[in-house]
């Protein structure tokens, strides 16, 4: 022992000592720990990048493979929109020819019936 040391300064020498290696001791498990958990996280990161990944190419894939439906698509409601225009054409003019017939007929029935 020291001369300069009284031997209460010992006791918690050795104190400060116990409490500073359990402190270190404790830091290095809370730091591996912190460590393990972050590779974790990087792990579940680059699986999540990875599924993007997949996820981007299953897209496009995708796209590429329903080009063809989309466009057939697009003329089936082409041709419907033409179809409808045509309809609607044919049926004004059977209504407008109705119309005339029943003038005409009209007129062919005055005609007839003021001749009598």
């Amino acid at each position: 022992m020291d001369k300069d040391m009284r031997s209460g300064d010992t006791d918690l020498l050795k104190k400060l000592s116990t409490d500073l290696s359990d402190h270190i001791a404790r830091f290095d498990a809370h730091e591996s720990n912190e460590e393990s958990k972050f590779s974790v996280l990087i792990q579940g990161q680059q699986a999540n990048i990875e599924a993007i990944g997949q996820l981007t190419t299953q897209v496009s894939i995708l796209v590429t493979d329903t080009k063809d439906i989309i466009g057939l698509y697009k003329d089936v409601q082409g041709a419907a929109r033409i179809g409808s225009g045509v309809q609607s054409v044919i049926l004004w003019l059977l209504k407008w020819g109705v119309v005339g017939s029943a003038i005409a007929a009209g007129i062919v029935y005055i005609t007839e019936h003021v001749k009598h």
